[in-house]
């Protein structure tokens, strides 16, 4: 190998490995490639609860004595509308229904 040829080799591999030791530069805003996956699911739950509540108080369009005969009262509707999100509306709904339900028979004697 000539002297020339030695010095080109030698100046590639310092290059190379000056390329090497560079860390890549970030930008100052990075963004993964996938959200957190708790975050996807909290949002999956609060979309599920809000469509839950907006189907609910479409109920609310009927009149009184459909509501009455679907076993609700627009009180009862309102009054599980107004629950926070994380709470089931559906569920507390039914416990209430039951409840009333239940002091009915208590009342009519049954």
């Amino acid at each position: 190998m000539t002297n020339l040829n030695h010095k080109c080799e030698l100046y590639r591999q310092d290059v190379v490995d000056k390329t090497l030791l560079e860390k890549p530069v970030f930008p100052d805003i990075y963004m993964p490639a996938m959200p957190p996956l708790g975050l996807i699911a909290a949002l999956e739950n609060w979309f599920r609860a809000w469509s839950r509540r907006h189907r609910l108080l479409r109920l609310l369009e009927y009149d009184d004595h459909m509501l009455e005969d679907m076993g609700y009262t627009r009180q009862d509707l309102l009054w599980a509308a107004e629950q926070p999100l994380r709470v089931d509306a559906r569920l507390v709904l039914q416990q209430q229904r039951e409840k009333q339900r239940a002091l009915l028979k208590k009342h009519r004697g049954w």
